[in-house]
């Protein structure tokens, strides 16, 4: 099977850059021949990375066995603002539509969305060159910015529905990495038949569970109910309300808030911490991805939060398959899939977003269990992550999908989901 992968980002870019070029590497492993469209590396920052050169069109070969062709695309270290996004978008999404004529003529195109736009290249591409058409939705689009209020214009959201319409009706096959994001899929219209669950994955190696004696002794945190959150600091963690929740628990001296990461919300949340004298609130800073382990393995517990909003209710954020892996009991924020999760491997305490009492009130709740039931809590997400969550599981559960597709090129199939 001959597959073009298009992809805003892929490595040296972090985060879900990473799973693509897993996933590309593991296509070609199989004896796939598989060429990636994307852009040059920008992300989080919006500036090019050292070493690179915008030009129209950069082909290299990744890690000898994936063919990579590199688009122009506009970058601006003001990315978070709203019209410099779109226009790093668009124009992406542009010149991607001209890689597509670039490389191996395939079988199957393989998009990888946000942005949505980037469905209507991979239509072109596919109509152009007589391939089947995947779209792998990582971000449910447009709800995002409508709920931001950057689109306010009846007009324009009934413009951008429509395209998001147009784009789940051309594809052939659509990949959702939740159950409540394959529902709400399914609620725009979209055939069931058409629509498969894949779980993003984690390595299981990496983030087995590990001892953090050295980072307790580190930060003098003996003897203490520790509770970590770690990860990025932004808006959408909605991390006032863990504030408030240290706040409500002050006079319990064993409990301690661990803040471990960087983003753009930490300098404003450091500052109001120091202003309500919180003494229980410990801000670390980030560390690479490799050296997060044992600081999950000195935790008690885990916390992931995520501010209320109905665009956020079909993401199972990457810190709690993480956190699964690492066998440590959960304590998490949110509504949605990522509160189905937890509650399908029994591995956590689950409470409404944006509620500091409900929040300080499962701290004390896991807090006060012996240490064996948090520890059968722990590993009951360890084992869930096993079953649900290994790369190679759910990377071969895309792969028969694509290869049923093009086995059928005239028709639809069906795949259970794992």
């Amino acid at each position: 099977m001959k597959i073009t992968i298009v992809s805003l980002v892929f490595p040296p870019e972090s985060g879900s850059a990473r799973r693509v070029g897993e996933l590309a590497l593991f296509l070609a492993q199989q004896g796939h021949h598989v060429s990636v469209i994307t852009g040059f590396p920008s992300y989080p920052k919006g500036i090019v990375f050292e070493g690179y050169r915008k030009t129209l069109v950069h082909k290299s070969h990744w890690e000898g066995a994936v063919d990579l062709y590199r688009m122009y695309l506009y970058t601006s270290p003001k990315r978070q603002q709203f019209v410099p996004r779109l226009l790093h978008y668009l124009t992406f999404t542009f010149f991607a539509a001209f890689g597509g004529l670039l490389t191996v003529r395939p079988d199957m195109v393989y998009v990888v969305s946000p942005p949505y736009f980037l469905g209507v290249s991979g239509w072109l591409i596919a109509r152009l060159r007589g391939a089947r058409l995947a779209f792998d939705v990582q971000d449910f689009w447009p709800e995002a910015p409508i709920a931001w209020g950057y689109v306010k214009n009846k007009l324009l959201i009934k413009a951008l529905l429509g395209l998001e319409k147009f784009i789940y009706n051309q594809s052939d096959v659509i990949f959702a990495l939740s159950d409540v994001m394959k529902e709400k899929i399914a609620g725009r219209g979209v055939p069931l038949h058409k629509i498969e669950r894949v779980y993003n994955w984690v390595d299981l190696a990496k983030f087995a569970p590990v001892c953090g004696g050295e980072q307790r002794a580190q930060y003098g945190l003996q003897g203490k109910f520790v509770i970590l959150f770690a990860g990025n600091m932004g808006q959408a963690q909605g991390l006032d309300s863990v504030l408030e929740a240290a706040n409500l628990l002050r006079s319990y001296s064993d409990i301690v808030f661990a803040l471990l990461g960087d983003g753009v919300e930490r300098p404003r949340l450091m500052e109001q911490a120091h202003n309500m004298g919180l003494g229980n609130v410990l801000f670390m800073n980030a560390v690479s991805e490799d050296q997060v382990p044992p600081y999950l393995g000195m935790a008690d517990a885990l916390l992931a939060t995520l501010g209320r909003a109905k665009h956020r209710e079909a993401a199972i954020p990457s810190k709690i398959q993480v956190y699964m892996a690492s066998a440590k009991p959960l304590v998490v924020a949110a509504e949605g899939a990522a509160v189905q999760v937890v509650q399908q491997a029994g591995c956590g305490l689950v409470v409404a977003p944006d509620d500091p009492t409900a929040l300080a009130a499962a701290v004390l709740r896991l807090r006060d269990m012996s240490p064996q039931a948090r520890r059968e809590l722990g590993w009951a997400g360890r084992t869930y992550a096993e079953k649900h969550f290994e790369q190679e599981q759910q990377c071969r559960l895309i792969e028969s999908r694509l290869l049923e597709l093009v086995a059928n090129p005239s028709g639809s199939t069906r795949m259970v989901s794992g």
